[in-house]
C-alpha cells in the first residue's frame, strides 16, 4: 500500500476527522430521517457533500484530483469486482423487496447504483482511509509499528465512519445491521488499502449497490418513510 506524497498537519487533520464525522452522520439524519427527503433528492445531497468533501480534503493535502484518480488507477479497476464479490453475494441471498424492470431498472442501475455508490465509496472508504493514512505518516513511527498501523488506522476509522453514517438511517439503528454494513464497506475499505486506488472502493461500492438493485433490495432511505429493516449497506 501507497499513496502519492501530501504534506499535512495534525491539527488540520483532526479538523478533517471532526467534519467527515459530523458529515457522515448527519446527511442521513438530518435529509433521510427528521426530512424524509425522497430518494432522488436524498442522493443528489449525498453525492454533493461526499464528493465535494473528499475533493477537498485532497487539494487540502497538497495533491490534485487528478493525480489521486489516477494514481494506481488499473489495480483500483481490477482489484473492485473482486472486492465487492463476497458483500454482492449476501446480498443476494436476502430477500426480494423492489423488483424493477425496463426503464425503472435502468434508471436504478445509473442512479441507485452508479451515482449513489460514488458517493458512498468516497465517503465511507476513501476518504476515511486516506485521511488516517495521512495521521500515520504525521506521526512519523518506524519499522513495524509504522506499517501496522497504516493498515490498522485507515480500516478502524473508516468503520467507524461507516457505523456513524448508518446510524443516521432509522432502518440501520440495531447491532445486526450496523455489523452488516460494516463488514460489507469494511471490505471495499481494505481494497483501497491494498491498492491505494480510490477506484476500488467507489468501483466497488457500484457493484455493491448494482446487485441489490438488480435482485430487487431496496436501498437506504426507504423513500416509503416506514421504518423497515434495511436489505442493503
Amino acid at each position: 500500500m501507497r499513496y502519492p506524497d501530501a504534506t499535512v498537519s495534525s491539527p488540520g487533520l483532526l479538523l478533517w476527522t471532526a467534519i467527515v464525522l459530523v458529515v457522515a452522520f448527519a446527511v442521513p439524519y438530518v435529509c433521510a430521517d427528521r426530512l424524509d427527503l425522497p430518494r432522488g433528492a436524498y442522493v443528489a445531497v449525498l453525492t454533493l457533500a461526499s464528493v465535494g468533501l473528499w475533493a477537498e480534503a485532497v487539494v487540502w493535502t497538497g495533491l490534485s484530483v487528478s493525480e489521486v484518480l489516477s494514481w494506481h488507477w488499473l489495480a483500483g479497476l481490477v482489484l473492485a469486482p473482486v472486492v465487492a464479490l463476497v458483500p454482492s453475494a449476501g446480498i443476494t441471498r436476502m430477500p426480494v423487496t423492489r423488483v424493477r424492470h425496463g426503464g425503472q431498472l435502468a434508471g436504478a442501475l445509473s442512479w441507485d447504483a452508479g451515482i449513489y455508490g460514488i458517493a458512498e465509496g468516497l465517503l465511507l472508504s476513501a476518504l476515511p482511509a486516506f485521511l488516517a493514512w495521512n495521521w500515520v505518516v504525521a506521526l512519523g513511527l518506524d519499522g513495524w509499528v509504522d506499517t501496522l498501523a497504516r493498515w490498522a488506522a485507515p480500516l478502524a476509522f473508516s468503520i467507524l465512519v461507516i457505523v456513524i453514517h448508518h446510524v443516521g438511517y432509522p432502518e440501520f439503528r440495531h447491532p445486526l445491521g450496523l455489523a452488516q454494513a460494516s463488514f460489507a464497506c469494511g471490505i471495499l475499505t481494505l481494497g483501497y488499502l491494498i491498492t491505494g486506488s480510490v477506484w476500488t472502493p467507489t468501483l466497488g461500492h457500484v457493484l455493491l449497490h448494482a446487485a441489490a438493485v438488480v435482485k430487487g433490495n431496496a436501498l437506504p432511505p426507504h423513500s416509503t418513510g416506514a421504518r423497515h429493516t434495511v436489505t442493503a449497506p
